[in-house]
């Protein structure tokens, strides 16, 4: 598989040189926002394991940690800019105010399958710290989306081995239609929820 053998000769000098540390802090910037493949490491590193070459438990851990680390570093972010920054872009406080009610109500469940998917993958944390989604309910949403994306991967990776290039290569492929695609239904699930909240009648009228 060219794209597989591809993105194992790209990691594994930084896997070899840097070990486990390339597994957190690839991971967990990508979590803090940055576009870094850190995917791409986690099942280097699997396939690696699965030779005998690492320990499966430890990059687990690594992984989990530097994911765990960075969506709360971009949950932090937010929290400290969230007002002006969405004023700036045009958001009125009225709006404001419907999305934080909005992602206090359904957020976990935006955090749980971010993990999944391009685009909410890298912005999530951030996102829920701009909309003010508690800290406690953000960490644990978070810990169980980060243990089933890590875990499902994981556990293919090592199962199939190098057969799970054909899929890698597929999601490689259409990435940036993956990333415009979860961007997109994040923004048209809040238009939505605005404009059903907005439509209700006030004070039972």
């Amino acid at each position: 598989m060219p794209f597989l053998h591809h993105a194992l000769a790209t990691a594994a000098p930084w896997l070899d040189h840097y070990g486990y540390a390339a597994i957190f802090l690839t991971v967990g910037l990508e979590f803090l926002g940055i576009p870094l493949p850190g995917l791409t490491m986690v099942l280097a590193a699997t396939l690696l394991a699965s030779q005998g070459e690492m320990n499966m438990a430890t990059v687990l851990l690594t992984a989990s940690l530097g994911a765990v680390a960075g969506a709360n570093g971009a949950y932090g972010i937010g929290r400290l800019g969230e007002r002006r920054l969405l004023l700036r872009i045009g958001i009125n406080r009225r709006h404001l105010h419907r999305l934080h009610n909005l992602f206090g109500r359904y957020g976990a469940g935006l955090v749980l399958a971010a993990p999944f998917l391009d685009g909410l993958r890298q912005t999530h944390g951030l996102a829920a710290g701009m909309l003010e989604m508690r800290w406690r309910r953000f960490l644990l949403a978070n810990l169980i989306g980060v243990a089933c994306w890590l875990g499902g991967w994981t556990l293919m990776a090592y199962q199939l081995g190098h057969h799970i290039g054909g899929l890698l290569e597929q999601i490689h492929r259409y990435r940036p239609w993956l990333i415009g695609t979860g961007l997109a239904v994040l923004a048209l699930l809040i238009a939505y929820l605005l404009y059903r909240r907005s439509s209700r009648p006030e004070n039972g009228v």
